[in-house]
């Protein structure tokens, strides 16, 4: 527009300069005529007022252009402010929100939105209470709001309060929250502008402080001490219970905030509580001081009373605290402790004993005078010495020094008897007992109390060789029996063979008779040998008993089929009576029970002329108890003078001299049985009236079974193996032996080969096969035994196994154990059973030749 009206003046003045001299200077020259110019001029103001309207409309409207241009800037102002403020409130990590009169919701920040869980929801217009519908799990949240949003209507001006707002993973936050009512100028309600902030972590902090200052509290009340906290100008800032109700006897808000001098209890000395305040606030140390003072019950009593400044983070004093403890029992104990440390002076002076005290440095501190008198120094010889001075020898006193530490360290009650020695060079032996001691420095030394025991070891001295000739004596008896039994087995073997194979021949019948007296001579001897080995065994402490379960009324019935033949020849009768609650399987070593009842039956057949034998089994114990049988075994025979029972369990001891000469024996049977009865937890004794018969009585103690016997079921019969022929090797080098135990196994169907000891039987195997070994123990050359480990020895190496059966006259049971365990298979004792000799093989070579 302004180019407009400028163009058009410049068209206006141009028009004027070139009309202008065209008008005066005419073709013709003639002069301008006023009626040509004044066309001219009145064309040239209409241009120009023209031009003039057209600037002033120009201006007109630049000023309006400019006025709508300025509103349209300022709404786009508006608009950026209102973004601007909206994207604020939205980046603020608080709760900003708006609502109207009504309380409903017209802005909210994205954080109220999320808060709250209405995201997605047309929260515009709505109220607290229908956003709950909306945000059940909110609900609690937003009546909250409600009701505070009410009270600070109610209020009229700026509420603030704390909100609680549930979170997802069960746990909650606290808001602080201000809420503005707004009003218009009517002074009608207008608004009311929300802001919230999360104050978790300080509420959190809030309450962790208040239940640290009501747990300590608590841990102050809780103390029995009296306890009281200062400013460093005296006022009272608090204390426990114990000061403010049993010493005072006020409560605590009416002692904190005040001085001693306004405590009616403190007045009087509160000039002197005030002296030592100061004193423990100059200064770094815990002042210490003991006050008598009355409590509130009118009791008097002795408290000691620690006072510590404590400063503040500049380090500089600013206030005091105090504990007041009762002392009076610790006075009193002290004078208790004073007695008690007087009497043991006494006591460690005047016990009749020698008494040390002795440092962790082995010096010896202490003694008393029977000490001196003992060791024959005087006090001031010993006192600071070391107790190397009492040793034999360097070497004893070094080696004596773990047991020291032992009793230093409290690890053990000391207890030794200890050679030592004294003053003049002469040993005493004496009784040590050293119990750990705190010396009044702190440290750990022992005090020692010592009595002389030298007569009693001299004494001792004397009985350990009694005892050990006595030992001696019982190792050369055991062995004599040992050896003896050897000996007498060995040829009592071939006198048993030889009877054994002559009783295969046709005899007559006086023949006859004097084999059957060479078998129960026989008999008797190997008995005799076995009972004085027995007695051996159990006097020497060496009898093992073996547990496992049998069945007792199997064990008698047999006993009885085996004697039933003597019983016959005697014509006796024989009654048995089991009681039924004896169970079918019980615990216990059947062998010794057996060889008890074995050797009772025999003396009842052995000395019954006529009438009969009894044998009884009781059942003594409740089911609720361990199982106690009573087994009687009664006869109607010659029986045992009263004088004569007391005896007659005695080692090679019978009623009188007559019986032996009689019946026989050796009087050790009773012996043995008493002894294996004891060790088998019973007892036994006999009733007897002469001339009418006795009644031997054993009670034993039985185990049951873990589980009970279930019915047996029907076996198939096993079929018998047939034995085949065996190739067996016999090493022995006694004649006779090697002759019965050839011909009888050779009627068994076996070929044996013999040789006289060991060395040879290990040539005859490095080139022949057999399938089993029978050695001799004690051999020439080389004794069994080591031909037997050489023979096992060479197996690691070319595998395989060859069954060997030790034959031996030693029948002890750690014999037949140490053979097992040096490779032997099994073990038989002369004289050889030949029944088991023949059991054993075929259940040897069986496993071998399967």
């Amino acid at each position: 527009m302004i180019r407009l009206c400028i163009t058009l003046c410049s068209c206006c003045l141009v028009l004027l300069s070139t009309t202008l001299p065209a008008l005066g200077h005419g073709n013709d020259n003639s002069p301008l005529n006023h009626y040509q110019l004044l066309p001219l001029l009145v064309s040239g103001l209409i241009i120009a007022a023209l031009a003039g309207l057209a600037l002033m409309f120009f201006r007109l409207n630049k000023r309006l252009i400019k006025e709508s241009s300025e509103r349209l800037q300022a709404e786009q102002d508006l608009v950026t402010s209102e973004a601007r403020l909206r994207a604020l409130i939205n980046a603020m990590p608080d709760i900003v929100c708006f609502k109207d009169a009504g309380g409903r919701w017209l802005v909210a920040n994205d954080f109220a939105i999320a808060l709250f869980g209405l995201e997605g929801v047309d929260y515009i217009g709505r109220t607290d209470l229908e956003l709950a519908e909306y945000s059940p799990f909110y609900r609690h949240a937003f009546l909250a709001s409600k009701d505070s949003d009410r009270l600070a209507w109610l209020q009229g001006s700026v509420l603030r309060c704390d909100e609680e707002m549930p979170r997802p993973d069960g746990s909650s936050k606290t808001f602080d929250m201000i809420k503005v009512p707004t009003y218009d100028d009517q002074g009608r309600p207008a608004g009311l502008i929300v802001v919230g902030r999360d104050v978790s972590e300080r509420v959190q902090w809030e309450r962790r402080q208040e239940s640290d200052h009501r747990f300590l509290q608590a841990i102050l009340d809780a103390i029995p001490d009296k306890i009281f906290i200062k400013s460093a100008d005296g006022i009272y800032l608090g204390c426990n219970q114990a000061f403010a109700g049993r010493y005072l006897g006020l409560p605590k808000d009416e002692i904190i905030g005040r001085r001693d001098h306004d405590l009616e209890r403190n007045r009087a000395q509160a000039p002197r509580y005030r002296e030592t305040d100061l004193q423990a606030l100059a200064s770094e140390d815990t002042l210490r001081l003991e006050v008598p003072i009355t409590l509130a019950n009118g009791q008097q009593t002795v408290v000691e009373v620690l006072k510590t400044r404590f400063c503040d983070a500049a380090d500089q004093p600013v206030g005091v605290v105090g504990i007041a403890r009762d002392i009076s029992d610790r006075k009193q104990m002290e004078a208790e402790l004073a007695r008690e440390r007087d009497y043991l002076q006494t006591l460690f002076e005047y016990n009749g004993t020698a008494n040390l005290i002795v440092s962790p440095e082995r010096i010896m501190l202490k003694v008393n005078h029977q000490f001196c008198e003992l060791f024959g120094y005087d006090e001031a010889e010993l006192l600071g010495q070391s107790v190397r001075l009492l040793h034999l020898e360097q070497q004893h006193f070094e080696a004596w020094a773990p047991t020291f530490l032992q009793a230093r360290d409290g690890r053990t009650h000391l207890q030794a008897e200890y050679p030592l020695r004294r003053k003049d060079g002469s040993t005493i032996w004496g009784f040590l007992t050293g119990v750990r001691m705190v010396l009044p420095d702190s440290t750990t030394g022992v005090v020692w109390s010592i009595i002389d025991i030298t007569e009693r070891k001299q004494a001792e001295a004397v009985l350990l060789a009694a005892k050990d000739a006595a030992e001696s004596a019982s190792r050369a008896k055991s062995e004599f029996l040992a050896n003896m039994s050897h000996e007498i087995r060995t040829p009592m073997n071939g006198v048993i063979g030889m009877a054994h194979l002559l009783r295969t021949t046709e005899l007559t019948p006086e023949q006859e008779r004097y084999l059957t007296n060479i078998e129960n001579s026989s008999s008797t001897l190997v008995t005799l040998i076995s009972d004085i080995l027995d007695l051996s065994r159990i006097e020497a402490g060496r009898m093992e008993l073996e547990t496992a379960d049998f069945s007792l009324r199997s064990c008698i019935s047999e006993l009885l089929a085996g004697q039933q033949y003597a019983i016959h020849q005697k014509g006796l009768s024989i009654t048995t009576a089991i009681d039924p609650r004896l169970p079918e399987l019980v615990r216990g070593d059947q062998l010794r029970t057996r060889q008890i009842l074995l050797n009772l039956l025999g003396n009842a057949i052995k000395f019954t002329g006529q009438g009969g034998i009894t044998v009884t089994v009781q059942v003594d114990s409740s089911p609720a108890e361990p199982l106690q049988v009573q087994l009687t075994i009664a006869d109607t025979g010659i029986g045992i003078s009263p004088a004569a029972l007391d005896e007659i369990f005695s080692p090679f001891t019978q009623a009188d001299s007559s019986t032996t000469r009689k019946y026989g024996g050796t009087g050790l049977g009773l012996t043995i049985c008493r002894r294996l009865a004891a060790l088998m937890g019973g007892r036994i004794w006999a009733e007897s009236t002469p001339g009418s018969g006795s009644s031997f009585h054993v009670s034993l103690p039985f185990a049951l079974p873990d589980e009970p016997r279930q019915e047996e079921l029907p076996q198939k019969p096993v079929p018998q193996v047939p034995v085949r022929q065996l190739t067996l090797l016999l090493a022995e080098d006694n004649q006779v032996n090697a002759e019965f135990i050839v011909k009888v196994l050779g009627r068994a169907g076996h070929r044996i080969s013999v040789v006289e000891n060991g060395q040879q039987a290990l040539e005859y195997l490095e080139t022949h096969q057999v399938d089993a070994v029978l050695m001799d123990i004690q051999m020439p050359v080389m004794g069994g035994d080591e031909a037997a480990r050489i023979i096992r020895l060479q197996e690691q190496v070319t595998g395989g196994h060859l069954p060997i059966i030790a034959l031996t006259a030693h029948a002890m049971d750690d014999e037949r154990e140490r053979l097992l365990m040096q490779g032997f298979d099994a073990h038989i004792s002369k004289p050889v059973d030949i029944a088991l000799l023949l059991q054993q093989l075929q259940q040897l070579t069986q496993k071998e030749h399967p």
